[in-house]
């Protein structure tokens, strides 16, 4: 077997073997549902929905669950919640979960991350990222932002790169060498 399958397999069995962990796995397993957000449809699938204690689980796979890592926006080490803007997925995912299921403004499930570490001896948390203040602030940047992203979509805007993602590195166009110290 591959190192990266035997990997996989070391983190799912370090997941399994946690009588705690599965606890929190038991739920509907990807659950998808639709709302309409800010003048937008959003779809979202969630790995794990558990009606019955109202929480939302998301299953991340990290390098590490303790150690910092860069972040150039705010130019300081943070925790991979951060960097992978995991509260903006708690927003998004929690409101569009709120709104499926007709509950009330500001009555919103607690979201939780099941986390599992790629290191040899794999790391596991539960990490709980119910904060409805910094909900409610990552929503009102989603409120700012969708405009533009909604010209951006439909080619009335051009999107502004960052020659890191995806989408950039794959319309990048060379148009002369780079120098080493760019890097």
């Amino acid at each position: 077997m591959r190192s990266e399958y035997r990997l996989a397999n070391t983190m799912i069995d370090c997941l399994q073997e946690d009588p705690f962990v599965m606890s929190y796995l038991d739920g509907e397993k990807e659950t998808i549902l639709t709302a309409k957000l800010y003048g937008v449809t959003w779809k979202i699938m969630m790995n794990v929905l558990s009606s019955e204690r109202r929480q939302i689980i998301d299953l991340a796979t990290t390098r590490s669950i303790t150690e910092k890592v860069w972040d150039d926006v705010v130019r300081k080490k943070v925790s991979f919640v951060e960097v992978y803007k995991y509260p903006l997925k708690m927003a998004i995912y929690s409101e569009i979960e709120r709104l499926a299921m007709g509950r009330a403004p500001r009555d919103w499930s607690e979201f939780l991350i099941v986390a599992v570490s790629k290191e040899k001896s794999p790391d596991k948390a539960i990490i709980n990222l119910t904060d409805f203040t910094r909900l409610e602030v990552e929503l009102a940047q989603v409120e700012v932002n969708i405009p533009r992203i909604i010209r951006v979509k439909a080619g009335l805007e051009e999107p502004i790169r960052c020659e890191r993602c995806d989408y950039c590195r794959s319309t990048k166009v060379l148009t002369g060498p780079v120098r080493y110290s760019e890097l």
